[in-house]
């Protein structure tokens, strides 16, 4: 039996969000917040052999993040579930089930 999401999965309130970094004073960035979307989401920790395969190609993944599809979801995007934030390093929809979307994240900060 194949394993497949259900709308009822979807289950973690979320906020997609789209930043950009412009210059601060004494040569920093701030960020700022261009687009957010509220959405919601199932969250998975990824297992120790794909954590350590994305480390080797230096962009590590923490996290699978599952959403409806939504168009021009980018590695530029960020996943917020209350005080954790996830970058966004890949987005593709799922092969057998199109109206559904994986993020694979990076998580960033918690707390």
């Amino acid at each position: 039996m194949k394993w497949r999401i259900a709308a009822g999965d979807l289950k973690a309130p979320v906020r997609l969000r789209l930043s950009q970094q412009l210059p601060g004073l004494d040569m920093s960035t701030l960020p700022e917040t261009v687009s957010e979307i509220p959405t919601r989401a199932r969250i998975d920790a990824v297992g120790g052999s794909v954590y350590l395969g994305s480390v080797q190609v230096g962009e590590a993944v923490t996290h699978f993040v599952y959403v409806r599809t939504r168009k021009n979801i980018s590695a530029e995007w960020e996943v917020v579930r209350g005080s954790v934030v996830y970058r966004v390093r890949r987005a593709a929809p799922l092969n057998d089930q199109p109206e559904f979307m994986r993020l694979d994240c990076e998580e960033l900060r918690n707390g």
